[in-house]
């Protein structure tokens, strides 16, 4: 909701659309200018919510050529938070009341991706994280982990264990 009230096109964007479509009528850049989503109603699943197969999670109603520059960036929103926490939820179910901890930030797209990777599969059942940052920001319990690295560091794992690290 956040990006549909704040959704605007600024100057800079405008005066770059204009030398990307160099065609286009003067009256779609005065357009573009006027433009907000207040004319746009929104309906849809609320965080957390299950919902079933064939079942929409978003409705938008609205002016078409609106929507269509919205689209986008609102499936972007919606999928991989979706896509996550019912990830999240399967593998919850099967782990049958473990503890179940999401530690992909190494592998994550990037920055961005880890923190949502991190609170949507929280979202999706995952009892913590082990990303610290995440933690800090959604309040996530957080879960330790080690480095790779760190193990490979020793030839025996005898060696481990009379180390101190720091």
């Amino acid at each position: 909701m956040q990006f549909l009230e704040n959704y605007k096109f600024k100057h800079e964007h405008i005066s770059f659309l204009k030398q990307a479509i160099p065609n286009a009528e003067p009256g779609f850049f005065e357009w573009l200018e006027t433009l907000d989503c207040s004319q746009i109603s929104v309906y849809g699943a609320k965080d957390g919510e299950i919902v079933f197969p064939e079942e929409p999670l978003l409705s938008i109603e609205g002016p078409i050529a609106l929507l269509q520059l919205i689209e986008t960036p609102l499936l972007n929103f919606t999928n991989f938070s979706t896509l996550l926490r019912t990830n999240a939820s399967r593998m919850k179910l099967v782990a049958e009341g473990a503890s179940c901890v999401e530690f992909g930030l190494r592998r994550a797209q990037g920055p961005n991706g880890a923190i949502t990777a991190s609170k949507y599969s929280y979202l999706g059942g995952f009892d913590g994280t082990s990303n610290v940052y995440s933690a800090f920001l959604s309040g996530i319990p957080c879960s330790g982990t080690q480095a790779h690295s760190l193990i490979m560091s020793y030839e025996k794992e005898e060696d481990i264990k009379h180390q101190r690290v720091f």
